[in-house]
């Protein structure tokens, strides 16, 4: 009798042993989020208030041995949270500037909460503010992800691009961009080394040559490209951060630190310049 209960509570042992494994491997498949700028533009709020964001340098991470490149595997259970953001905001510039409509990120995101999507969507609004080049990148995005239920971090993550323009459209827009700003620089920005006075040529030249986008602005039709600044230098009709975008551009090929700034309760974006 005592052989047949050890036999038997050694069953039981096997079966929940089996059964705590399959709770444990449980994945949660097919979820879909997405955010869009007025979100990002809140986000942004909301990290601030917190004291989330902080910036980890590319030289820092090089001392480091850390930084990430397509041929290296990666645990990112051995980064910082904000080494794992810099990443992903690297991962998805790159993807962008080769135009790619799915970024998989999945490596990058296994020490990340599914409900802590918004981060992984910030770094891609990050990356094109930062970045006002890739003035093509639509100003929403959406993401695909799996996560495991019992950990509730993600297994695997896929940030979903859908661009207005072809690929061909954004190579002729890339191209006509880049003579624009290589025209501004040798027409106004040539003559003078003195980083406060191209700070005012910038100003004054985008003064003269950019009208405000108002009319959108009052009909809640603003469309994309007025928040670049593709926009304000090529179409010479922008937004607040079109505006923005195209300082950006022109002060740092100059040398002059420059970055942007949001706010949410103030519908607005502007330049800080170092």
């Amino acid at each position: 009798m005592k052989k047949i209960i050890r036999v038997l509570n050694l069953v039981f042992i096997l079966i929940l042993g089996s059964s705590i494994h399959k709770v444990n491997a449980e994945v949660i498949n097919n979820n879909e989020a997405s955010m869009d700028l007025k979100q990002y533009y809140e986000y942004n709020d909301k990290s601030r208030l917190e004291n989330k964001i902080a910036n980890v340098s590319e030289t820092e991470l090089l001392m480091e041995g850390r930084v990430y490149n397509d041929t290296n595997t990666l645990d990112s259970n051995t980064l910082s949270y904000s080494e794992i953001k810099k990443l992903i905001k690297d991962r998805v510039y790159k993807s962008l500037v080769n135009i790619e409509s799915t970024i998989d990120i999945s490596d990058l995101c296994t020490n990340i909460y599914y409900d802590d999507a918004q981060d992984i969507f910030s770094a891609y609004f990050d990356a094109i503010y930062e970045n006002p080049n890739i003035f093509y990148a639509p100003n929403k995005v959406g993401m695909s992800y799996a996560y495991d239920r019992n950990t509730k971090k993600l297994i695997k993550c896929n940030l979903n691009v859908s661009y207005q323009y072809s690929n061909s459209e954004i190579l002729e827009m890339t191209n006509a961009f880049n003579n624009k700003v290589n025209y501004i620089l040798e027409e106004y920005l040539s003559n003078t080394n003195d980083k406060l006075a191209l700070e005012y040529i910038i100003n004054d030249y985008l003064l003269d040559n950019t009208t405000y986008d108002y009319d959108n602005y009052l009909k809640d039709t603003i469309p994309d490209i007025s928040h670049t600044a593709y926009g304000a230098l090529i179409n010479g009709v922008a937004v607040c951060d079109g505006y923005a975008k195209a300082v950006k551009v022109l002060a740092n090929i100059l040398g002059i630190e420059s970055g942007i700034v949001t706010s949410s309760e103030m519908n607005h974006a502007w330049n800080y310049i170092n």
